[in-house]
């Protein structure tokens, strides 16, 4: 949640469409979108959507999902996961079947997911956003993120830089117990973008 040029709060989520399981069902249909409120604690109604899919050429054209926003000086920065996938979308009925696999985890997508950051930027909450065309952080598929980076923790510098911490998939090593702390940018190891 962000407080925009017009004084009223601006809060940027995901959604998909109710047909697909709740667990699974982002990962096929997921997209940003804006609510806006004229206090931080709400009501908030919906406004628009602000990233949606747009063809499996590009890196974020499947899915945009779990953003946060920041605004640093007269620019918004809206940091995003995405991912996209050569075959169709999956049916609510293909999902839901994934979803009842033991634990729900869905090894069985038929596209291999690799998630990525992105960061749109605006010179106002209401956009227009430009999207990247390339993501910010990328997994290293030979690595040890191979499955992905997802969940960007942006936070902005005194220096009024921006840096960001995030979540990363591997099979060797996830799922891992989650810190049980606030998050914090302090000392956490970090890219910074300009």
């Amino acid at each position: 949640m962000v407080e925009g040029e017009d004084g009223r709060f601006h809060m940027f989520a995901s959604r998909w469409p109710k047909k697909y399981p709740f667990f699974q069902g982002y990962r096929a249909a997921s997209e940003v979108v804006r609510a806006s409120a004229d206090r931080a604690d709400g009501p908030y109604h919906f406004e628009e959507v602000v990233l949606s899919a747009r063809g499996s050429a590009f890196w974020d054209g499947r899915m945009t999902h779990n953003p946060q926003i920041l605004r640093r000086g007269n620019e918004y920065l809206l940091f995003y996961i995405g991912d996209t996938y050569e075959v169709g979308i999956p049916s609510p009925e293909e999902m839901f079947a994934l979803n009842a696999e033991p634990g729900g985890s869905g090894k069985g997508l038929p596209w291999k997911s690799v998630f990525r950051i992105g960061m749109a930027r605006a010179r106002s909450v209401f956009g227009p956003w430009r999207r990247p065309n390339t993501p910010i952080l990328a997994a290293d598929l030979a690595g040890w993120d191979k499955r992905g980076v997802t969940n960007p923790l942006p936070c902005l510098t005194p220096e009024g830089g921006s840096s960001s911490t995030t979540g990363a998939m591997a099979r060797s090593v996830w799922p891992r117990p989650m810190a049980r702390r606030a998050p914090s940018c302090a000392g956490a190891t970090s890219r910074s973008w300009t």
